[in-house]
């Protein structure tokens, strides 16, 4: 099951904080009131998710079929 740790959020939610110059209390304290830790997690989930689907796809060349391909369709046909 892909999810967000909590160390993941936390080290999101410093950096951000750091980027935007607050202290980190009081980032993550108008991060709740404003949803954006929700939005966050959602964001980093979408983030493991595609990490997870590069690091496991397997990729297989094939040629194309003709019939499906007007390139080669064409080219076959000459």
């Amino acid at each position: 099951q892909i999810e967000v740790t909590d160390q993941q959020l936390n080290m999101a939610m410093s950096s951000l904080a750091a980027r935007s110059k607050m202290p980190p209390k009081k980032f993550y304290a108008e991060a709740q009131k404003s949803g954006m830790i929700d939005n966050l997690r959602e964001d980093l989930l979408l983030q493991n998710t595609l990490n997870f689907l590069k690091d496991n796809a397997a990729i297989e060349e094939t040629d194309p079929e003709p019939e499906h391909c007007e390139v080669h369709s064409k080219t076959e046909a000459a």
